[in-house]
């Protein structure tokens, strides 16, 4: 008696371990017609799923008419789940389905992503896990519906995301014909689109900054030569409306550039930072009648040797791009100036370009210490000025026989830029076409010329 309560308790303990640990079930044989609603109501019962389906079918159409077989694995843990599907994944082969009643095999798998996984990284493990030479993998969203995405590798692997837990279904084995991979396909398509409410495929693909901001709230970026740091946070563009996945974007929040102006010169932190606040949900007032706007920001030069505040003052900067500004001598003083680009936020309806103006130009003040908005005709001005006064002049008293020929030659190494000295010694020349020996001239000299 003794001996027999024993067993009974083993064989129980064993019964519950088997529950616990996961469930191994005789096979099911279910409709394919209504596969799909099948599977999604019996994973419910799990958070770990596994299944593999083994379809029985006549030649009139098994994406309708056949059934399955269907054995399930269920398991409490992910650590459980990972080794059972890399296990499964080890054994795989080729199937074949000759002298067997099953035309197709699919596995079918679920389970809940955890916190640190992003749609992003959930992307790149996947490209790494699976062979993309013959299939690559892309990243979309189906339908109309806001609430999931999907990867695929068409035409036998999909895996749907929605809410926070992964669903997947492979066509497994060695389809021989075209009658058989068509009906896989649209059994898969079948599986997405049940999971993602939606009509149809006819969405969106999902670039990696579609994908980034899907679930992530803000983005530190930083760049060298010059050094600078970038912080973006999540925006939404409203002609997107209702399309969650797609109307997110990158809007920059703050931008930080540390750099020298002039070899000896201190060096500068220049920052900008939104002027307004950001609300919770995103810069939704972000564009008017479908077209883009460049918004107002907060800039302040300070010295970073003396903590010295140079200038402080609103500037129009892209709200999307954060690497905006390049540093350039525009007006060749020997300081470099910042031209703005503000290229403008790709809109869902319509964003026209050629009607925003840009880019603009901040030129260095080195005797103010700031920066100053200068036009094209302005700059231009500036940089003759100054290219003007990097000449060098030198004097030079004209001997007997001289000709402006012979001079050029002599400074300049050719005698045909004899026009620099008749133009630079116009009030001395007074159109005399013969020079008078004794009489002072200059000479320009730019730095490339007398080298």
């Amino acid at each position: 008696m003794y001996k027999k309560l024993v067993s009974i308790c083993i064989m129980a303990g064993m019964l519950f371990f088997s529950i616990m640990a996961g469930r191994a079930m005789e096979p099911e044989r279910h409709p394919v017609s209504t596969l799909i609603r099948y599977l999604d109501e019996e994973a419910q019962q799990s958070l770990y799923a596994y299944a593999e389906i083994m379809v029985k079918t006549d030649y009139q159409s098994p994406y309708a008419r056949g059934t399955a077989d269907i054995s399930w694995e269920s398991f409490q843990t992910s650590e459980a789940f990972e080794e059972y599907l890399l296990k499964k994944e080890d054994e795989s082969g080729a199937v074949s389905f000759e002298n067997t009643e099953y035309a197709m095999k699919f596995v079918y798998y679920q389970y809940p992503l955890e916190e640190d996984i992003h749609a992003l990284d959930l992307y790149y493990s996947l490209k790494e896990r699976y062979d993309e030479k013959e299939n690559p993998l892309y990243a979309s969203k189906a339908g109309n519906k806001k609430d999931g995405y999907y990867f695929d590798q068409w035409p036998d692997r999909v895996m749907v995301v929605k809410g926070d837990v992964l669903y997947g279904m492979e066509c497994k084995g060695t389809i021989d014909t075209e009658f058989y991979l068509t009906s896989a396909h649209k059994l898969i398509s079948c599986f997405v689109t049940n999971k993602l409410s939606a009509k149809d495929l006819g969405g969106w693909g999902l670039s990696d900054e579609k994908l980034y901001w899907i679930d992530h709230e803000e983005r530190e970026i930083h760049l060298e030569n010059p050094n600078r740091d970038f912080l973006e946070v999540r925006g939404i563009d409203t002609c997107w409306s209702g399309q969650t996945i797609m109307e997110n974007f990158a809007m920059l929040k703050e931008a930080d550039y540390q750099i020298r102006l002039r070899g000896d010169a201190p060096m500068l932190q220049i920052h900008f930072s939104f002027a307004e606040e950001i609300p919770e949900t995103g810069y939704e007032a972000y564009l008017i009648n479908g077209f883009c706007m460049d918004e107002d920001y907060e800039m302040t030069v300070k010295n970073m040797e003396t903590n010295e505040l140079y200038q402080q003052q609103k500037v129009s900067l892209s709200i999307e791009l954060p690497d905006m500004i390049s540093f350039l001598d525009l007006n060749a003083d020997g300081y470099l100036d910042m031209q703005i680009n503000r290229p403008v936020h790709s809109s869902g309806r319509r964003a026209v370009i050629e009607e925003y103006e840009g880019p603009y130009y901040m030129l260095w003040n080195p005797q103010e210490e700031i920066f100053e908005i200068k036009n094209d005709n302005e700059i231009a001005e500036s940089r003759r000025q100054n290219q003007r006064q990097e000449v060098h002049m030198t004097e030079y008293v004209v001997q007997p026989g001289d000709t402006l020929w012979g001079i050029a030659k002599k400074f300049y190494g050719t005698g045909s830029w004899y026009e620099r000295i008749e133009k630079e010694n116009a009030d001395v020349l007074s159109g005399n076409k013969y020079l008078l020996p004794g009489i002072s001239i200059r000479i320009p000299i730019q730095p490339s010329a007398s080298q």
